[in-house]
């Protein structure tokens, strides 16, 4: 097996581990709108650990094997390919929403839960449900570049 074969195999595990979590995060997040209060509060502990100790993770992880598997067969895929630009753009983009919003916003609404103010955190769940669905989008068009390979 080559170095390129290796640093492609640890990025696709990383992204179908990102990409398949958020797709069953959203199924489970739409279950839990008719879901009893402690089942709610469960739900965004259990995400806020899986955001921050697996999607965040796999995030950088699809990033530096991705860039790892480039410097290897370079000049044959290089960065200004457009499938791998906008596969950068994207894993960027979703890091940065994980880092910035959605674990700083969950970590928001599960203390308002706790409090007793589980009605003042509904919003800020549907903020971040709805900013995950966004991000989700972008890494499906990601999986299809780097399927496709536009530009090549």
């Amino acid at each position: 097996m080559e170095t390129f074969e290796v640093w492609k195999y640890i990025h696709i595990l990383a992204a179908m581990t990102w990409v398949g979590g958020a797709i069953m995060a959203q199924v489970f997040a739409y279950r839990m709108k008719t879901a009893p209060p402690e089942h709610r509060l469960r739900f965004a502990k259990d995400m806020g650990f899986v955001t921050t100790w697996v999607f965040l993770p796999a995030s950088v992880v699809i990033y530096l094997a991705g860039t790892l598997a480039v410097e290897e067969v370079r000049p044959i895929f290089d960065y200004d390919q457009l499938w791998i630009a906008i596969g950068m753009i994207g894993v960027i983009l979703g890091f940065l929403f994980i880092l910035t919003f959605a674990i700083p916003q969950t970590r928001k609404a599960i203390r308002m839960i706790e409090a007793g103010d589980g009605a003042a955190a509904a919003p800020v769940f549907g903020r971040v449900a709805l900013s995950a669905r966004v991000i989700l989008v972008i890494l499906l068009v990601v999986v299809f570049a780097m399927v496709v390979k536009p530009g090549l």
